[in-house]
């Protein structure tokens, strides 16, 4: 699914910075340059950030 339309990001495309390291919406934004433009997918990005440290919380950073 496209998260962010401003720059054509799926939500893979923010999973795949998150496990390269980034852990904000901030180093995202840095990585991916989503949420950079209008700003509409930030909840989605903080979203699936989130998503991911509830995983690596009990199964490691990548969820395997």
């Amino acid at each position: 699914m496209i998260l962010c339309l401003c720059e054509g990001l799926s939500e893979r495309a923010i999973e795949n910075a998150a496990r390269d390291g980034a852990t904000t919406v901030r180093a995202v934004a840095r990585t991916t340059r989503a949420g950079t433009h209008c700003g509409s997918c930030v909840c989605d990005v903080r979203r699936v950030l989130q998503r991911m440290r509830e995983a690596g919380s009990s199964e490691g950073p990548t969820g395997k």
